[in-house]
């Protein structure tokens, strides 16, 4: 079988030590909005896109704080399955099955060739 490497953003699950992290850069976050809007009331021109930027990353972490959770870019590896005639999608960090698909008339043809041959291929 050839393995094909590919990567994508999947949900993974947030460490105790990650989620510590964004807690404490959720209060930095909280504090420099709470400034801002106290530096608004004295000033209030220019300071409405900052503020809306700090709600908005403070959101951003909230919600991966409450599920424990982020997007993230994660490795896969696509494994050929030549008698099944799929490939097969595998996160390298959990070895979960994500994606299948069937075998391009391409791939097929390694199945054909001598295993030497399909070294040399790669």
């Amino acid at each position: 079988m050839q393995n094909l490497i590919a990567q994508r953003d999947l949900i993974v699950k947030l460490t105790d030590d990650e989620v510590r992290i964004y807690s404490e850069e959720l209060a930095r976050i909280t504090s420099l909005q709470a400034e801002a809007e106290d530096e608004k009331k004295a000033v209030t021109s220019g300071f409405k896109d900052k503020i809306d930027r700090f709600i908005a990353d403070a959101r951003t972490m909230a919600r991966k704080i409450s599920t424990r959770q982020e997007l993230r870019g994660v490795d896969c590896e696509w494994v050929l399955n030549f008698e099944a005639q799929k490939a097969f999608l595998h996160r390298k960090d959990t070895g979960e099955i994500i994606d299948t698909r069937k075998l391009t008339e391409e791939e097929m043809q390694l199945s054909l060739m001598p295993e030497k041959k399909k070294r040399a291929a790669n």
